[in-house]
C-alpha cells in the first residue's frame, strides 16, 4: 500500500512559510515547514520527503547550495524541488533548474498553477518511487532465482514474500517461484533422507557380515530355496529402507 505525499517548504520568510502550507494543505497534501537550508537537509535525511518547495534567496545555505546538496545523494536527488522566489530573474531560474529543480514559482503564484504543478511533481515522485521498487523487486527476484540454481533451496534462505504480496505479474512470478523453491526444498530433503537410510542400511549389512545377522537371513533363504541368499538379503535390506 502507498503512502500519503509529505511536503516540505523552506523559506527564511514565516508569512510564506504559512502561505504555501496552507495552500498544500487546501490539496489535502500534509506538509512541514522550516526556515533554513541546513534545516531542510536534516529533515530530508531523516523522513520521506516526496515534495520540497525552496526559496532561493536565503541567509546562510541558499536555496542554490541546498539543490548542489540534493544533487550530490542518489536518494535524495530524486525528490522534486518547486522553487520558489520573489525574484524572476532569468539567470537565477536557469541556474537552479541546471541544479535539479522541476520548476520554479513565483510566491504570488495564481491558485490552479500551484495546484498543477504540485500535483504534477507529485505524481512525478510517485512514478519514481515506483519504477524503483519495482526494479528492487526485480533484483530480489533474480538473487532468488540464482541462490536456487546454485543449490541454495531452502526457501528460509532465499524468501520473496515480499515481492509475491505484489498484485501485479512480478507478484505472480514470485509466488510461483516461492513454491518451486519449496517443492525443490521437499524433494530434496527426502532424498538426503532416503540416502542416509541406505548409507545406514548397508552399515547395517556389513555389520550384519561380520556379525552373522545376513548369514542368519541367508540361512532361511536357503530354506526357502533361494540360490543367492546373501545378495537377496542385502537386496531385502535396501527394499525396506526404500520403503521407509
Amino acid at each position: 500500500h502507498e503512502r500519503f505525499a509529505q511536503a516540505l517548504v523552506v523559506d527564511d520568510d514565516a508569512l510564506s512559510r504559512k502561505k504555501f502550507s496552507a495552500a498544500l494543505k487546501a490539496l489535502n497534501v500534509p506538509s512541514q515547514a522550516v526556515a533554513s537550508g541546513q534545516e531542510a537537509l536534516d529533515l530530508i535525511r531523516d523522513r520521506d520527503v516526496d515534495l520540497v518547495l525552496l526559496d532561493i534567496l536565503m541567509p546562510g545555505m541558499s536555496g542554490f547550495d541546498v539543490l548542489a546538496a540534493l544533487r550530490k545523494e542518489d536518494l535524495l536527488r530524486e525528490i522534486p524541488v518547486l522553487v520558489i522566489s520573489g525574484l524572476e530573474q532569468t539567470d537565477d531560474i536557469v541556474r537552479a533548474l541546471e541544479l535539479g529543480a522541476v520548476d520554479f514559482l513565483p510566491k504570488d503564484v495564481e491558485p490552479a498553477i500551484f495546484r498543477a504543478r504540485v500535483s504534477a511533481s507529485l505524481e512525478q515522485k510517485r512514478l519514481r518511487d515506483q519504477e524503483r521498487h519495482y526494479l528492487d523487486d526485480v533484483a530480489r527476484l533474480t538473487d532468488a532465482a540464482r541462490s536456487l540454481r546454485e543449490g541454495v533451496s531452502d526457501p528460509s534462505g532465499i524468501s520473496v514474500a515480499s515481492v509475491a504480496q505484489r498484485h501485479d505479474g512480478l507478484g505472480v512470478l514470485a509466488r510461483v517461484f516461492s513454491e518451486l523453491a519449496t517443492a525443490v526444498h521437499a524433494r530434496e530433503t527426502r532424498a538426503r533422507r532416503r540416502i542416509d537410510l541406505l548409507q545406514g542400511a548397508f552399515l547395517l549389512l556389513i555389520k550384519g557380515l561380520s556379525w552373522g545377522g545376513v548369514p542368519a537371513l541367508s540361512k532361511i533363504l536357503i530354506a526357502s530355496g533361494v540360490t543367492n541368499p546373501i545378495g537377496v538379503a542385502a537386496w531385502v535390506a535396501v527394499v525396506t529402507v526404500s520403503c521407509v
